[in-house]
């Protein structure tokens, strides 16, 4: 499926010669492997900029830049997520959350509004997550209504 993706009312950056429309998804991924297999699968769906990144940590410095985010792909847990600090800037951009890992804390992540994709996982089931999470245009809820 080559048709690109929809940026559904997010913006990029209109930085440098990025084109504003082109959707801009952040893979955080410690499995360099795992890593371009979803860099590939997004880029197979159409133009789009990804921000790649190893570390949770390096998620707030690289999104101080970024206007919107369309979807953020996150190697970490539901409560991870929470309370590693990205939550904020996360919100900013209006990225939509889909975690990548085990099934545990699925059904929380589920009721905050966010996209799951279970190990293993293959560029079908990417595409497939992406644009369920897109039309159903989920954007997380602010912390406070994420706590239990």
């Amino acid at each position: 499926m080559n048709t690109p993706i929809s940026p559904n009312g997010a913006r990029a950056p209109s930085t440098g010669s990025s084109d504003p429309l082109i959707p801009v998804f952040l893979v955080q991924e410690s499995d360099s492997f795992i890593s371009e297999d979803i860099v590939a699968a997004l880029r197979a769906m159409g133009p789009c900029r990804v921000i790649d990144v190893t570390d949770v940590d390096q998620i707030a410095p690289v999104l101080a830049d970024e206007d919107a985010v369309t979807a953020a792909f996150l190697e970490i847990s539901f409560e991870e997520v929470l309370a590693c600090g990205i939550m904020s800037a996360l919100v900013r951009c209006g990225a939509r959350i889909i975690l990548t890992t085990d099934s545990s804390g699925a059904s929380d992540a589920l009721a905050a509004g966010w996209g799951t994709l279970a190990r293993p996982f293959n560029e079908p089931m990417i595409h497939e997550a992406l644009s369920a999470h897109l039309v159903a245009e989920h954007r997380p809820k602010p912390l406070s209504q994420c706590a239990h």
